[in-house]
């Protein structure tokens, strides 16, 4: 069963999506540690309401298989 967590965020829908946009579509190179290439943005939506703003990303990333 899965478990339901709160999160008290400071960033702005911006921000989030901003930072989420540069860590998965960062370089392998600049970031060696991801181990993976980087993913690719095909979208980015933005939906604002009067209570806030929705904001969604779809990204597609590969990876490598080693081995079978």
């Amino acid at each position: 069963m899965a478990t339901v967590k709160d999160f008290a965020v400071t960033l702005t829908p911006e921000q989030a999506a901003s930072a989420i946009i540069d860590i998965v579509t960062r370089d392998e190179r600049l970031v060696p540690a991801l181990q993976s290439p980087p993913g690719v943005l095909l979208d980015n939506h933005r939906i604002d309401f009067p209570s806030g703003t929705v904001i969604t990303l779809i990204f597609a990333k590969y990876y490598a298989r080693v081995g079978s």
